[in-house]
């Protein structure tokens, strides 16, 4: 019994132990699987939040510099309709453009590529007269800008009046009453750098990031940034480009900290996660603890089963449940069963033999009408009869039983005992076989026919007895 006890259900302890562990440590990792999803999705938050402002910064920038450029185009179309004019008509032209606009420090015409005005002149004077194309560090952007008919940008450069330029020259074609354009010259203007990034609020900006500027080169290579350090493309920043004539800058910017969630934005969540964390332990706790008492139920019940079915198997007899009247349908039936009539438990439960099949026909309509009026009154039922078995001897049955009505399974059931009493049949048999002979010889002993002479009477008298 322990051996059956210990396979189906103690066995089982193990299992139900590592699932219990097993939910809290899935518990636990759906948690921290969580809090890395909302860490990363706040710290995607922080990077779109920090590529806004970048945004906001380049498009500052562009707006710069486009204002500045479309200040110097408004000066060329001037330029074109007067092609011959000279320093004095040039400072004129220039001066409210430079006195309105502290971003732009000079701008100089350069009539077939000789640096001939300049505006302010003061300061400047040594630049008269110098020729782009004999100049060993101009020659190459005059040439681009000539060529190409496009505003080339040169710079950030540090200048020698101090401070950082970036310069921008314009290529100038006029007709001067021939069919096609002639080069007239370029128009050179620098922009004061410093007044840009103070007009952008860059410092500002650059209180909360780490900022840095690159350009790229003309072999498409990336130039080491002019503002701020290498160190900061090399930090996983956002990067925003600026497309300018001739070049391209990239922005790019991170925290001063690095990037970093702050603390109130995760412990929220997080108590809410450990909470329905918590909710779920006490859930599986909850329901572990059932299920261990649903399992102590289970294994009392099969203890309870093993216990029946052992006392079953040792009592001399059959215990059947059935459903019916007269023709039982067994539910269950006692392994001795077999020994009784030749037939299994099962082969009655299956319904492949019927237990009325074996009654003796003498003892039929006796069994059906008793045990129907028992059924009808509601009744405890004892009777005694006989049935022939599988190899055709005959035994004798003392078949006991009650009807129970199951609320449960909202109809009655036929709970009995069979007993086979064959050896007590045979053994009352005797004993009356017994009790007469013992009868008849008393009454001999008192015959005056035995008692008398005449031995031949006395024979056929006793014969006849």
């Amino acid at each position: 019994m322990q051996t059956h006890l210990k396979s189906p259900l103690k066995s089982s302890i193990p299992v139900f132990q590592t699932v219990f562990s097993l939910l809290i440590l899935l518990t636990l990792a759906i948690g921290v699987f969580v809090d890395q999803i909302n860490y990363k999705r706040l710290l995607e938050t922080e990077q779109r939040n920090t590529r806004a402002q970048l945004e906001l910064l380049r498009s500052d920038f562009e707006g710069a510099l486009t204002a500045n450029i479309q200040t110097v185009r408004g000066l060329i179309a001037l330029i074109i309709s007067r092609p011959d004019l000279g320093q004095r008509e040039f400072e004129q032209l220039v001066a409210p453009l430079i006195d309105r606009n502290n971003q732009i420090r000079n701008i100089g015409a350069a009539p077939n590529m000789v640096l001939s005005m300049v505006y302010p002149l003061k300061g400047n004077e040594q630049a008269i007269g110098l020729n782009y194309l004999t100049h060993p560090k101009q020659r190459k952007q005059a040439i681009a800008a000539r060529d190409s008919r496009e505003l080339v940008l040169a710079g950030p450069l540090t200048l020698i009046q101090g401070g950082t330029g970036l310069i921008g020259r314009f290529p100038i074609y006029v007709r001067q009453g021939q069919p096609d354009e002639q080069f007239w010259g370029l128009i050179s203007v620098v922009l004061d750098v410093d007044a840009l990034y103070r007009h952008v609020a860059l410092e500002q900006f650059a209180e909360q990031f780490d900022v840095a500027i690159r350009k790229r080169e003309a072999n498409d290579q990336w130039a080491a940034p002019f503002y701020g350090t290498a160190q900061v493309f090399e930090q996983e920043p956002v990067t925003v480009n600026i497309n300018l004539p001739g070049t391209v800058w990239q922005l790019a910017a991170r925290p001063k900290n690095g990037w970093q969630v702050a603390p109130s934005a995760l412990w929220t969540p997080r108590a809410a996660m450990l909470f329905i964390m918590l909710l779920l332990l006490a859930m599986i706790i909850y329901l572990s603890r059932v299920g261990r008492q649903q399992f102590e139920i289970a294994l009392k019940l099969q203890q309870s089963r093993d216990q029946f079915a052992s006392l079953v198997r040792h009592i001399p007899g059959v215990a059947y449940q059935a459903e019916g009247q007269f023709e039982r349908r067994f539910q269950f039936l006692s392994p001795q069963i077999l020994a009784m009539s030749g037939y299994t438990a099962e082969q009655f439960v299956h319904g492949k033999q019927t237990w009325e099949a074996l009654i003796h026909q003498d003892d039929v309509a006796m069994v059906q009408e008793r045990l129907t009026m028992s059924l009808l009154h509601e009744q405890p039922w004892q009777l005694t009869y006989r049935i022939i078995d599988q190899q055709g001897e005959e035994h004798w049955i003392e078949d006991k039983g009650q009807a129970v009505w199951e609320s449960r399974e909202q109809k009655r059931l036929l709970y009995g005992f069979l007993l086979d009493i064959s050896e007590q049949k045979r053994l009352e048999h005797e004993q009356r076989q017994i009790a007469q002979h013992h009868r008849v010889l008393a009454e001999m002993l008192v015959d005056p026919v035995i008692l008398g002479d005449d031995f031949q009477a006395a024979l056929q008298h006793t014969a006849e007895r």
